[in-house]
């Protein structure tokens, strides 16, 4: 409330569209985003800000840089560019790749785990090659809006038979949310690392107070189903670890709508209060279920209690059935509720024994 105090005292003198557009700028900053994805987002929206002094000196309260001040001030003015601020210089080069629109092969270079999903998910983003030199994947949704984040929008959890399950709108969010892990990189924003592993949600969970939230597991985090652990770039770690992880990470709701199909996120500097006013959940284990006809050991997204939501929500949550699809239904349809068998279809390829990765 205190920031949208200060928004509206600062935007006086500026018209109702370009008072959206400043504060769409604001909070890309509050969220941690680098100099270079918000010039890039200022870039390619190239909007007529039309700065004020009034609006000036509101931005540079709210710590917006004199970059990003003076990419506003040129953008929509017909100029074709301006000049971005340097990134960090990586470790290692960073070489991104721009695939064709219908590919029909990775490049050589790729491995296994990438390979699989080169042809699948190329025409929903594009690949980067980052200074680890593995290759990472990112969904167009992140270039028009740089403050998206994971297991945030189009979805919803549902309590499932393996805990927690992510059900996503996005044609490709049976891969994404389901295998791998993702990252908020300093230059490139959020980007997915493939792995070969099924799990309902590969993230990890906080709780407190009315709030609950979860950030997705960044690479390197592998779950040992053998042991109901987890391993960090090869050490095993307390099952209250944070992985690194900060607010910027987390989504957050009230703890009785999560589990609704139209829950409302908590995000922003509401978002970084809550972070603080909560806790680590260990919200996983060890699971059994059937996937492909076989009995697999699996990660169980445990999260929140589905008693305590229950009791804050003043109903019961319905738990369902996880059953295989043997292949999509439909185009992009990866996944099907049927409520009359309590049971949710979706479409988890099998990849045969796991080839251990570098960390």
């Amino acid at each position: 409330m205190a920031l949208m105090c200060v928004l509206i005292m600062g935007f006086q003198t500026v018209h109702a569209g370009n008072t959206a557009a400043i504060a769409d700028v604001i909070k890309l900053k509050d969220t941690g985003l680098g100099d270079d994805i918000i010039l890039s987002f200022i870039q390619k929206r190239n909007l007529d800000y039309a700065l004020q002094t009034d609006d000036i000196v509101t931005l540079k309260q709210q710590g917006v840089s004199g970059a990003v001040i003076n990419a506003m001030l040129t953008s929509g003015n017909g100029s074709a560019a301006f000049a971005p601020v340097a990134a960090p210089a990586p470790t290692a080069p960073v070489a991104p790749f721009a695939p064709t629109a219908n590919p029909s092969s990775p490049p050589p270079t790729m491995d296994p785990d990438a390979a699989y999903f080169y042809q699948e998910l190329t025409p929903y983003g594009h690949w980067v090659m980052a200074e680890d030199n593995q290759w990472y994947w990112q969904p167009n949704v992140v270039v028009g809006a740089p403050a998206w984040r994971p297991y945030s929008d189009g979805g919803h959890w549902i309590s499932s038979d393996t805990g927690w399950y992510w059900s996503s709108d996005y044609p490709w969010g049976w891969a994404a949310f389901h295998y791998g892990r993702w990252q908020l990189h300093p230059h490139f924003g959020w980007i997915w690392l493939p792995d070969r592993e099924w799990g309902p949600g590969w993230v990890v969970w906080r709780n407190g107070g009315d709030y609950c939230g979860w950030g997705p597991l960044p690479p390197g985090a592998i779950f040992d189903a053998g042991s109901g652990r987890f391993k960090y770039h090869g050490r095993w770690v307390a099952a209250d670890f944070d992985f690194g992880l900060d607010w910027l990470h987390f989504n957050f709701c009230y703890t009785r709508e999560l589990g609704l199909p139209h829950w409302r996120p908590v995000g922003g500097v509401e978002g970084r209060a809550i972070f603080g006013r909560t806790t680590m959940v260990v919200g996983y284990r060890s699971g059994h279920t059937v996937i492909n006809g076989e009995n697999r050991v699996h990660f169980f997204n445990a999260g929140i209690e589905t008693a305590r939501v229950a009791q804050l929500r003043g109903s019961p949550v319905e738990v369902v059935k996880i059953q295989d699809m043997r292949s999509p239904a439909g185009v992009n349809v990866h996944e099907r509720l049927v409520p009359e068998e309590k049971s949710l279809q979706t479409y988890r390829p099998g990849f045969g024994p796991k080839t251990p990765r570098r960390h």
